[in-house]
């Protein structure tokens, strides 16, 4: 009798175990719509629920906007990935994103090649922008805070952030 149980309790967890693993590949193929960064990630990095408009290219190129907004504040996380037209020129093709820079860039270290970051003040809004490449893809990373008074979202804060997504980014690209 004591068999028969322990063959019955193993049958009955060997189903639950078979009826958890049938819903896995439900749960896990709801991909994000950004290939570089999820809706998670930018909700704690701008500081709130975001909405998310994302265009990717089966090439790998593609542009990620992930914004939050609610009465007082506009904060805007943007990620491009572009494919050099000449991988050899990679490097002289950033020079039309790091114009963009509101100031001196400086360079930094681990994130990716050629990467730097500076600040990308426009109108009211505080920002920072990465720019860098990996091979022969491109990447800018800005963050900006719209309404330019939001008092999380400092230079200094603006920096941090810019830079930890840029590392994100550099190594989905590597």
């Amino acid at each position: 009798m004591r068999i028969q149980h322990e063959k019955c309790a193993a049958g009955k967890w060997a189903s639950i175990a078979l009826c958890a693993l049938s819903l896995l590949p439900a749960a896990c193929s709801a991909q994000s719509p950004c290939p570089w960064l999820n809706n998670a990630t930018a909700t704690g990095v701008l500081g709130g629920p975001v909405t998310v408009e994302a265009k990717s290219t089966p090439a790998g190129a593609g542009i990620c906007v992930f914004q939050y907004k609610d009465k007082a504040e506009s904060n805007t996380l943007r990620i491009a990935v572009i494919k050099a037209s000449k991988p050899e020129d990679a490097g002289k093709e950033m020079a039309p994103y790091e114009s963009k820079c509101t100031a001196a860039g400086l360079s930094l270290k681990g994130v990716g090649n050629e990467a730097l970051i500076c600040v990308s003040n426009v109108h009211k809004s505080n920002g920072e922008l990465v720019v860098g490449r990996v091979r022969d893809q491109i990447f800018t990373v800005s963050i900006s805070d719209g309404s330019g008074n939001d008092p999380a979202f400092t230079q200094e804060a603006l920096e941090d952030k810019a830079q930890e997504i840029a590392r994100m980014v550099a190594g989905i690209l590597f």
